[in-house]
């Protein structure tokens, strides 16, 4: 029900794992974009795994809440069962890392199953490495994902995006600016396509 809170009436806890081998000895950090230039490689595959069961279908810091198609549900209603595998690899100024989730939702009441499938790939590189004109803060970076919110039927929905990335210093001030396109397909309406422009400056202190 959210980080600090204990009003779970049903008295399922929410589980969770998560095992990262870094099979080539060095630690992989979480963050993506190679900006230390690694002089030799790391890379790593993660394996992680997540159970519950209560009135929620999707959980955050913030509290449990609703899937979209779900109806808020009861004490107990939902069982939740979700997987994931990743990788990632650093090496002279490039990095790719991707992900597969997958996730079922019983409903104990109505005895629906719903599975839920996705994955993501992307990669960046800094072309200094190539060019020695290229700007050395600059990044180029590309993502391709795909997102089936029912396996049983046929929508699906699908993301291209393209990205530059201006590190000013490393990801505590960063400027990124992107393009993504969106398509949703879908039988009974076909095809929607959608395009996102964005200009973000990141700070963190």
């Amino acid at each position: 029900t959210g980080r600090g809170e204990d009003s779970d009436d049903d008295h399922h806890p929410l589980y969770f794992a998560r095992l990262q081998w870094n099979f080539l000895g060095k630690e992989v950090p979480f963050s993506g974009s190679d900006v230390s230039i690694s002089e030799t490689p790391m890379a790593s595959i993660g394996f992680g795994s997540a159970w519950n069961r209560s009135r929620y279908t999707r959980f955050s810091t913030s509290g449990g809440s609703e899937l979209s198609g779900f109806e808020e549900g009861v004490d107990g209603q939902y069982s939740i069962k979700q997987h994931t595998v990743d990788a990632t690899y650093f090496y002279a100024g490039f990095n790719g890392q991707g992900e597969y989730h997958e996730k079922e939702v019983t409903d104990r009441l109505s005895g629906e199953v719903r599975t839920l499938r996705g994955y993501y790939l992307q990669g960046g590189y800094f072309f200094h490495q190539l060019i020695p004109q290229w700007p050395k803060a600059l990044e180029v970076a590309a993502r391709y994902a795909r997102f089936t919110p029912d396996s049983t039927a046929s929508t699906r929905q699908y993301e291209h995006a393209v990205a530059l990335n201006w590190f000013i210093s490393g990801h505590n001030n960063k400027i990124t600016a992107d393009a993504t396109r969106f398509n949703y397909e879908e039988d009974l309406i076909g095809a929607v396509h959608e395009w996102r422009y964005r200009l973000q400056w990141d700070i963190s202190f």
